[in-house]
């Protein structure tokens, strides 16, 4: 049974939906699976019969919630994933993390890996070679067993809150079966609430933004 779209934001360029936990944003090696891109990619098949297609811009984890944009020609995915650190201005998430962090507030810089046997990604405070990753936070709540915290990510880095949170802040996201225990939460509590950007084709500055689950601030 084909999941509802949820379209934050949309132009004759771009879409934007709001993506549910538990859907792929796309189906890799895997064939006939839903995934928000075939949603979203027959969605505007209809919408112009059949004369535009969706293009991946980012993706999320499965597990994640939240915006995720997509282009509806090669030439708008191009201008903007040509320069997507420039055209990128926000990228904000929240999360529901096990425990408190020690700071209320912090930038954590690390560098990332990832082990091509088991797709773990690992955080050095120290240049190692790896994927350099930028993360500000700030704890907006806690009851002493979960904290509900904001993120503003200055890199977007595969796996990069879960694991620099879990290694380097000792409070892993709630429901995380790959960096943490996966037993605090029903599921994985980081949703991409924000993103802001140029847009590739006006120019002009677009925000858009993604209600928190309501069920983060059930669990602080």
């Amino acid at each position: 049974m084909k999941k509802t779209l949820d379209i934050l934001f949309e132009d004759q360029w771009l879409v934007a939906i709001d993506k549910p936990s538990g859907l792929m944003s796309v189906a890799g090696n895997r064939q006939g699976v839903e995934t928000a891109y075939s949603l979203v990619n027959d969605y505007i098949a209809h919408k112009y019969n059949g004369r535009k297609r969706a293009h991946v811009m980012h993706r999320l984890d499965r597990d994640t919630s939240g915006v995720l944009l997509f282009a509806k020609d090669f030439q708008t995915k191009r201008a903007m994933t040509d320069n997507w650190n420039g055209n990128i201005r926000e990228r904000r998430y929240v999360a529901v993390l096990d425990g408190v962090p020690a700071e209320s507030k912090g930038r954590i810089e690390s560098w990332l890996t990832e082990n091509d046997r088991n797709f773990m990604v690992s955080s050095s405070l120290v240049d190692n070679g790896g994927e350099y990753a930028v993360t500000n936070y700030e704890v907006l709540k806690s009851n002493g067993a979960h904290s509900l915290v904001a993120f503003n990510l200055e890199t977007g880095r595969k796996n990069q809150i879960r694991v620099q949170t879990a290694t380097h802040l000792g409070c892993p996201v709630s429901g995380d079966s790959k960096y943490g225990n996966g037993k605090s939460a029903k599921r994985l509590c980081l949703h991409a609430n924000g993103l802001s950007f140029i847009h590739p084709v006006t120019r002009r500055l677009v925000r858009i933004s993604s209600n928190t689950p309501r069920f983060f601030n059930s669990l602080v």
